[in-house]
């Protein structure tokens, strides 16, 4: 089968095509702008376009299949002349669902901690030598697989976010999986650019509780009020089966902290209260799929992190440098707080990028601003020129008088504004890369300064 993806540079569009190949299909792409890791990861399985770029020219009759990505636009020239052509169109969500109709599907979804909790099924799965398949949204830490489809496998895991799938296909990507196991980790008002209201983001939720089929289970976190509600509402507890969780307790054990779950106890390389719920949420699942505490636990101790979720670039006794994916207030504040409370008697700096459309409004700079200034004893806050035409009404005027000297606008000096000398902890906050900014360069500056 002959398969074209519409902006193959995504995070995980990428990912999917090199599995599709892998499993055999002829596959190619484009996209106009592509990051790494993507970059290198498309080169290495030579499915790099060889121009970046829209090529109406590469969209011929002999495609079976175009898969468009959530970043190209309806006026995009490649699915314009794919439509003309009548060549089938799907969203990566659509078809993982048309992939995934005969295995369990579970789900993981809900505002934050879904990346965390997927990975984890993922490592435990990994750990235990199973077969399963997954599609997330970030690999673990030396590792960065996000895909793996394998058609011997019964069980799928996949992160579903409540974004629209496509410029064609405007279906959440949570509600096309329909899932057997459902997993909801809390619910705080997100992607206010689709989401106008509370009302209608919550509304997606609403709708995948009601999607449930007979005998699936809802595993959620019982210590989120909203959530919490929508599930007494919504879920049909005659055929359905309801697994409220909270958040697991742990005793600090030097570095880390103790789990104990039953009488199955295991040090986890975990910190804040924020991933001992996403552990807790992970324990649900596992506990259906009649995995033991010792066995889960086991796994969790050699948990080796998410990509860009709390992670530990460098540290020692005196200075830690840290890259977290946090880009709206409650999970911003969920990482501060988890550093603040851990690292207690150090000094803590952040620097955040506002990058998606969301950070560009009031609510969600007053948000920002309250917790940095909380936890923090110095903050910056990054932002690309360009994301200021068309994403924010209040422009760079307003931006610079709301965060004065300490808003960085991209420019050649701007990394040198940064404090990264001297005794504390740096956290950079962002769901880009400031500008392009890799972990290398990140480290090896920090490094120079100390």
């Amino acid at each position: 089968m002959r398969i074209h993806f519409i902006a193959i540079g995504g995070s995980v569009m990428h990912r999917l095509a090199i599995a599709l190949k892998n499993m055999g299909h002829e596959v190619s792409g484009s996209d106009d702008v592509i990051y790494e890791p993507a970059l290198s990861a498309l080169k290495k399985h030579a499915l790099l376009p060889p121009a970046l770029g829209w090529y109406p020219d590469k969209i011929t009759t002999d495609i079976d299949l175009i898969i468009l990505g959530k970043h190209a636009a309806a006026d995009n020239p490649e699915l314009q002349k794919a439509q003309t052509l009548g060549i089938p169109i799907q969203s990566f969500a659509e078809w993982l669902r048309h992939y995934a109709k005969h295995k369990q599907r579970v789900v993981i979804a809900g505002s934050y901690g879904k990346s965390t909790v997927s990975a984890m099924l993922v490592h435990l799965i990994k750990y235990l030598n199973k077969e399963i398949d997954f599609v997330v949204g970030a690999g673990l830490v030396g590792d960065g697989e996000t895909v793996r489809l394998n058609s011997d496998a019964p069980v799928i895991v996949l992160e579903g976010d409540e974004y629209p799938s496509s410029a064609l296909d405007p279906m959440p990507k949570l509600l096309h999986y329909k899932p057997h196991i459902l997993v909801l980790n809390g619910i705080a008002w997100d992607h206010l650019n689709v989401y106008p209201t509370p009302e209608t983001y919550v509304q997606v939720f609403e709708e995948a509780l009601m999607q449930l089929p007979k005998a699936g289970t809802c595993i959620y976190n019982e210590e989120d009020r909203v959530l919490k509600g929508l599930v007494k509402r919504y879920l049909n507890k005659e055929i359905h089966y309801e697994r409220p969780f909270r958040t697991l307790r742990a005793v600090r054990k030097g570095e880390y902290y103790e789990v104990q779950i039953g009488k199955a106890r295991a040090v986890v390389p975990l910190i804040g209260r924020h991933n001992f719920r996403n552990l807790a949420a992970a324990w649900r699942v596992a506990q259906e799929w009649m995995i033991s505490p010792e066995e889960f636990l086991e796994a969790m101790a050699h948990f080796p992190g998410v990509y860009h979720r709390l992670q530990h670039l460098y540290k020692d006794k005196q200075r830690v440098l840290i890259r977290d994916f946090a880009h709206t207030p409650i999970k911003v504040q969920a990482a501060l707080e988890a550093l603040y409370r851990h690292y207690r008697g150090l000094p803590l700096y952040a620097v955040l990028e506002l990058h998606a459309y969301s950070s560009f409004t009031e609510a969600y700079q007053k948000g920002f601003k309250q917790v940095l200034e909380r936890y923090c004893a110095g903050y910056w806050v990054f932002v690309q020129r360009s994301l200021l035409k068309g994403r924010s009404k209040l422009g760079e005027d307003w931006l610079r008088s709301f965060w004065k000297e300490r808003l960085l606008l991209e420019d050649e000096d701007w990394l040198n504004e940064v404090m990264l000398s001297g005794r504390g902890v740096w956290v950079w906050m962002s769901s880009a890369s400031f500008g392009g900014l890799s972990d290398e360069v990140l480290l090896h500056r920090f490094c120079l300064h100390n």
